[in-house]
């Protein structure tokens, strides 16, 4: 099972480390929309996208690895939901169609009496109520059909788009004052921002302390750890790699009775694998984000899988998922029905 711990970079602590991230993100976001770009037209070049960020940009190899995963795995879950999309957008097809022939034979029906005057003044009403209606309900269905064929085409060809910091706020520009913007200069700075707001450093399992660009070495204080992160560019011949270093300071509540948080002894228990060189380590992810003015650090690992078992000393309950709602049930320890309660789902099958 993932989990991601997060912590708020101080910016007494982690000067250093705010200002690099603050030079570096825009660059790094911009490298990330060009591997998408190429990703959708690998026709521009015949290397592979590692190899074609480090000839363009003269990054490390580590550097142009984590920027092409980050940009897959998005690719990977915008096809997904495509997929999904299609699925639904299918059975909302079949069945708009299903209505449409019925409604459409019963028209045709009273067409032919239509033709010979022999329908009574509500059923004239009804008739041409209803031929309006089914005018509309065939280019609904034509749309559908269109949006239909875009996505089998989008989902064939793997040519995949999305806007970096939203739809919402790059149309805004078109409506500045409704969106509260004084100017187009002022919006600009904003989307970007936004756009630019976020690097992600993937790493490999066999990588020093689980992540060599983004990686935690623990330190005697609690909660606290020595976060270092890896410029993306080498420097010159000869001379080492140096990271930016800061104090990162982890804020975790422990559960009741207990003095430390269990997410941070599994984060200690990680890093400890890795410095032992264990076997069975398992890499970190690191995200350094925006949210506002202020800085934050995303872990993400993999905790150690806890058996599971199931018990009835304390009754069960039963969830029965159903088209519009989930109804649940609750029983006592001799299965004995305690009450019922029915939780509506008013968006599902809708699109996004």
């Amino acid at each position: 099972m993932m989990t991601t711990v997060e912590a708020r970079l101080d910016p007494k602590t982690a000067s250093s480390l705010i200002a690099f991230e603050k030079t570096e993100i825009q660059k790094w976001n911009h490298m990330q929309r060009l591997v998408w770009h190429h990703m959708n037209h690998p026709e521009l070049s015949t290397c592979s996208e590692i190899d074609w960020l480090k000839n363009k940009f003269g990054i490390k190899e580590r550097t142009a690895n984590s920027l092409v995963k980050t940009v897959e795995g998005r690719r990977k879950s915008l096809l997904e939901l495509k997929k999904i999309e299609l699925s639904s957008l299918k059975e909302k097809l079949k069945s708009k169609k299903k209505k449409y022939q019925k409604r459409i034979k019963k028209l045709n029906k009273m067409k032919e009496k239509a033709a010979r005057n022999k329908l009574s003044e509500q059923e004239l009403v009804f008739y041409r109520k209803e031929k309006r209606t089914l005018h509309f309900m065939k280019q609904s269905i034509d749309r559908m059909e269109s949006r239909k064929m875009k996505l089998e085409e989008t989902i064939k060809s793997k040519k995949l788009s999305m806007c970096y910091g939203t739809k919402k706020r790059f149309n805004a520009q078109w409506h500045l004052k409704e969106n509260g913007f004084k100017n187009h200069k002022e919006w600009r700075h904003e989307f970007r921002r936004s756009r630019d707001r976020m690097m992600a450093y993937i790493p490999r399992s066999e990588e020093t302390f689980g992540n060599q660009q983004c990686h935690l070495e623990m330190t005697d204080e609690q909660g606290v750890y020595i976060l270092s992160v890896l410029p993306g560019k080498p420097l010159k011949r000869g001379k080492p790699d140096k990271a930016v270093q800061g104090k990162v300071k982890f804020s975790w509540r422990p559960a009741p009775g207990e003095s430390r948080s269990a997410h941070l002894d599994e984060l200690d228990k990680e890093l400890l694998r890795h410095k032992n060189n264990s076997f069975d380590r398992k890499p970190l992810t690191g995200k350094i984000l925006r949210r506002g003015k202020a800085w934050y650090l995303q872990v993400s690992f993999e905790k150690d899988s806890v058996p599971w078992f199931t018990e009835s000393s304390h009754g069960n309950i039963g969830l029965d998922f159903n088209k519009g709602f989930i109804q649940a049930c609750e029983t006592d320890e001799s299965g004995n029905i305690l009450g019922f309660k029915r939780f509506e789902l008013p968006n599902h099958g809708k699109n996004a």
